[in-house]
């Protein structure tokens, strides 16, 4: 009887700590996908800018900028596709800003953050 008990307690030991251990490397992705998500919104807030430019140079620092954070975004929301795999679109979306235009991948980013920010 105690020898039963003994291996209960240690298999619900494991099952709990395991448990912990899950639900702390689920918390780092969802932090590293909410850093990504801020990198996008920063983003999205100099393109807007860059629609509103009034001189060409203006526009294209503007669009180089927001390019630029998404690109800043990439390796936090991988890492956090890595960890967790609910997270993965938002790694995979950002790796298409070398083919995708900005104005084309904003709208489901932004889709993807609102749902990891407030979900």
């Amino acid at each position: 009887m105690k020898k039963i008990y003994k291996s209960s307690l240690i298999l619900s030991f494991a099952i709990v700590l395991t448990l912990v251990i899950s639900s702390c490397t689920a918390s780092s992705a969802r932090a590293l996908a909410k850093e990504a998500c801020q990198y996008v919104y920063q983003s999205n807030h100099y393109y807007e800018l860059a629609q509103k430019a009034s001189s060409g140079n203006a526009k294209a620092f503007y669009l180089n900028k927001s390019l630029s954070l998404l690109r800043t975004a990439l390796p936090y929301a991988a890492q956090a596709g890595s960890e967790d795999p609910d997270l993965q679109a938002l790694g995979a979306n950002l790796s298409e800003s070398s083919r995708v235009p900005v104005a084309n991948m904003l709208p489901s980013l932004l889709k993807q953050c609102y749902m990891i920010v407030n979900g």
